[in-house]
């Protein structure tokens, strides 16, 4: 099994405007890290990371927790076989979608509910399935200039906020904050619910300023064509259900549960990865 990811390493160093000896540099200064599996790394992967850093020691850091929380996470970051029964439910529950990218060069992941049933949504699976879809959108498409995420809050209701667990929660965000391989450019909430404060007050504990600034909230009666004038996404990277130029979220899913399908042994291979440290150790 290989996880070697898809994208043209010489396209991405020239598009992001990284040196290959930076990759060789990063990967030197890795090997102080015990748990960080540097030879079984691709260039690849490690270019994410520098694109992601301000520089290599960033960068280094930034690996580093990343494998940390891999293994200290193991219900969000294990048995991440696409078939698995338990991905499946995710896939029949809630959507998952890695966007067109835009013309700024900005990746675009959506996430949401497709149904009300609050025991359908089990959050660190559902957490889990969310970033192996940004690992698929990394593997395929490789770096890009940020990262914009976009949660729709349809299907939400009062008993959705009873799913999250608090380790499921810190592990999302401690992940999204420090171990990202990839610059967290905005976070767009659509169809707030009105109860958003509760929600606020969940997540707020484990979010540093910055992020909580990333933040940006729409109500359910949102002007659309505002809303592409005002931020970063253009109408040619969202689905229909918003204005959008793209496919509905639902058609969108389903051509994404065949990508995950198609990368299972990326997957396979890339948590046998994560995993390798604890030979080491």
């Amino acid at each position: 099994m290989s996880c070697d990811m898809k994208f043209d390493l010489k396209e991405a160093l020239k598009r992001q405007n990284i040196a290959k000896s930076d990759i060789d540099q990063l990967r030197e200064k890795l090997k102080k890290f015990k748990h960080v599996p540097h030879k079984m790394m691709s260039d690849k992967k490690l270019l994410c990371f520098l694109n992601a850093c301000n520089g290599i020691d960033d960068a280094a850091s930034v690996v580093s927790t990343y494998y940390e929380i891999r293994q200290t996470y193991p219900s969000i970051f294990t048995n991440r076989d696409p078939l698995s029964k338990e991905v499946q439910q995710c896939l029949n529950n809630q959507y998952y979608v890695h966007l067109k990218r835009t013309p700024s060069n900005h990746s675009v992941i959506y996430h949401s509910l497709s149904n009300s049933k609050a025991s359908n949504y089990i959050f660190d699976e559902a957490v889990k399935v969310f970033f192996m879809t940004l690992d698929s959108l990394l593997c395929l498409e490789g770096p890009s200039n940020g990262l914009i995420i976009v949660f729709n809050m349809d299907f939400v209701g009062y008993r959705t906020l009873l799913r999250p667990s608090i380790s499921g929660l810190r592990a999302f965000f401690t992940y999204l904050q420090d171990a990202l391989p990839a610059k967290l450019e905005a976070i767009h909430v659509l169809n707030c619910v009105s109860f958003f404060d509760l929600v606020l007050s969940m997540i707020k504990p484990f979010m540093r300023a910055d992020i909580i600034q990333k933040l940006h909230l729409h109500p359910s009666n949102t002007d659309y064509d505002k809303f592409y004038k005002e931020w970063n996404i253009p109408r040619e990277s969202m689905p229909s259900n918003f204005s959008g130029y793209l496919e509905n979220v639902e058609k969108l899913h389903q051509n994404h549960c065949k990508i995950l399908e198609d990368l299972r042994e990326y997957f396979l291979a890339d948590e046998k990865e994560a995993q390798s440290y604890k030979t080491v150790q």
